[in-house]
């Protein structure tokens, strides 16, 4: 991965010719869809991807100057988002989830980097994670994450399975914007403990083909092993002993959502296992 590892004074946006369209795919997320939209206003098309919500998000989208799109609920965006990308009219896109704020300095340094850098594909923003609105600096999810948030369309593709990668096309490279305070997108990951059980539990029921289909097989030494280890890189690596009662329930709750996804792949391995010698 190419990284900058200064950036110049970017010349105006308005002298820049490229474009952008935002896309976010939310359901129900009318708390905060509104910041992350107008954290996207400078993207010349706006494409908010809506899976049924029974709250405000469609009103908040459309005030916001949105296309709303509406779609079949999915479990996670993976299913969607290389669909969501044809509605896009311009080469590059920018995708947040609901719950993300753009750093409101940033469009300049994109454009910067994409003029700069024409076989470039993807650029990586660096993440911070939010629990009920306070920034985490323990655990896996305080230590330094990146999203995948602005890609080229024609360059990218895309997996259909929870939490893997977009994968660049060969000939194209990725780069990462520098770990400054006003370059970090701003992800709110957790607003309540019910919600937080809820996402997660979605996610264990995808991880199981996920990691099968990535060459994971389950053997229960391996169970145990991976337990242990998530428990302790949280506990001790990552500073969840630091984090006071929170930082030992995040690092506990990682080793439970770790333990119960590779469970997960214990039962789509038997099924497919069943299936071939079926045939």
């Amino acid at each position: 991965m190419q990284e900058p590892t200064a950036l110049n004074s970017p010349p105006p946006a308005s002298q820049q010719k490229i474009q952008f369209t935002g896309i976010a795919v939310t359901y129900n997320e009318a708390r905060r869809l509104r910041d992350c939209l107008n954290s996207l206003r400078f993207c010349e098309q706006l494409i908010v991807v809506d899976l049924g919500s029974t709250d405000a998000s469609v009103e908040i989208a459309q005030q916001c100057g949105a296309e709303v799109v509406h779609h079949e609920r999915v479990p996670i965006v993976e299913h969607i988002r290389e669909k969501a990308v044809t509605y896009a009219r311009n080469d590059w896109v920018i995708f947040l989830d609901p719950d993300e704020v753009l750093p409101a300095k940033v469009e300049d340094e994109l454009r910067w980097l994409i003029t700069q850098q024409p076989n470039l594909g993807l650029i990586n923003l660096p993440r911070q994670f939010y629990f009920k609105n306070n920034p985490l600096n323990f655990t896996i999810w305080g230590k330094e994450q990146l999203k995948q948030a602005v890609l080229h369309k024609h360059r990218s593709k895309f997996s259909v399975y929870v939490h893997q990668p977009v994968q660049i096309i060969n000939g194209y490279i990725s780069t990462t914007l520098p770990r400054q305070p006003n370059y970090y997108l701003k992800h709110y990951w957790v607003d309540s403990y019910r919600q937080m059980f809820e996402k997660h539990w979605r996610y264990i029921k995808l991880e199981g083909k996920s990691r099968y289909e990535r060459g994971e097989r389950f053997y229960w030494h391996s169970w145990f092993k991976s337990i242990g280890s998530a428990l302790i890189h949280n506990l001790f690596t990552y500073n969840g002993i630091r984090g006071g009662l929170l930082g030992i329930f995040l690092s506990f709750f990682y080793a439970w959502y770790v333990a119960m996804s590779v469970l997960s792949l214990r039962q789509y391995q038997k099924s497919r296992e069943k299936e071939i010698g079926s045939n």
